[in-house]
């Protein structure tokens, strides 16, 4: 008979042999910017017969992206809109790890197109994309439970509704961040805190994905300049109303009648400084100053 250690021993690498060639083991999120930029330089560096050619070998990684394409269809690839085919594809790839098709397959079955409408299933893949680090699921789940997306399928929460746009925020999700600023200023869903506010617009004019963060300098000109959340700093403000382009005209003007001509150059100096640290430039930078009639000159 074989000893108990034995027949421990082979239970043991049994188990491990399962755990390392189970699909899941090899999971991973391809593209994680919400933004879709780099799934959008996937699509520019290869051609429908490279998409076909790792389909049928069964290349996870292209089946997600003929998956999407599927999905909707594509006459640049010249893919015919296909539900059912982009459903069979997207969950091989998610069968086998690739955590950004459970996105698309929460919105399937939440809308029955390609698979049989089941919201326990939309609420499952949101969930699951978005417990393994993909961040749109894991904004879009935050959304949903502020009763904004998959009302059939998700249940308002305000509490996991912060939980997860949290997560999608500290992952450098602008949007989120900005929903955050926006709960915590009003305080119509949550409690309501000035310094939370500023935190989270403060983190979004920071993230790394997204591309609105003059539209949130505004704010944060806004929060610098009446001390929301933060002490009152009029050089700030000028300097955030500055990177907001015609939009902070007006908040410039504003704060400007309190300031020295040195604060306005210090003010000024930081824009510029951050207007060429991130490659962004508003008109103020080549001297231009916003008109009456709505050009600079």
């Amino acid at each position: 008979m074989i000893s108990r250690f034995w027949r421990g021993l082979v239970i043991f690498i049994f188990l491990s042999l399962c755990v390392c060639f189970s699909p899941m083991a090899f999971s991973d999120v391809l593209y994680p910017d919400p933004d879709g930029v780099s799934l959008d330089e996937a699509y520019r560096s290869i051609t429908k017969d490279d998409l076909i050619s790792g389909v049928n070998e069964s290349d996870p990684k292209y089946q997600y992206l003929m998956g999407l394409l599927y999905w909707g269809g594509d006459e640049e690839f010249g893919v015919e809109d296909s539900p059912s085919k982009a459903y069979e594809l997207l969950r091989k790839a998610w069968d086998a790890g690739i955590f950004d098709a459970g996105y698309t397959l929460a919105f399937m079955f939440d809308q029955g197109k390609g698979v049989k409408e089941s919201h326990s299933n939309a609420k499952l893949f949101l969930e699951q994309s978005a417990q393994a680090g993909f961040v749109l699921s894991q904004r879009d789940l935050g959304k949903a439970y502020l009763g904004e997306l998959m009302p059939r399928a998700i249940s308002y929460n305000v509490e996991k509704a912060v939980y997860w746009l949290e997560k999608a925020a500290i992952s450098g999700d602008q949007v989120s961040a900005a929903v955050l600023s926006s709960l915590y200023y009003k305080g119509d869903k949550v409690s309501k805190s000035e310094e939370s506010a500023f935190h989270w617009r403060l983190s979004a004019t920071r993230a790394k994905y997204g591309d609105n963060e003059l539209g949130n300098f505004l704010w944060l000109g806004r929060f610098y300049e009446r001390g929301v959340g933060v002490k009152r700093d009029i050089v700030q403000a000028y300097k955030c109303y500055d990177l907001s382009g015609t939009a902070g005209s007006k908040g410039k003007e504003r704060v400007a009648e309190e300031m020295t001509q040195d604060q306005i150059d210090e003010a000024t100096r930081q824009s510029r400084a951050w207007q060429e640290e991130h490659n962004i430039y508003v008109p103020s930078y080549s001297g231009l100053e916003h008109q009456s009639d709505g050009s600079y000159q």
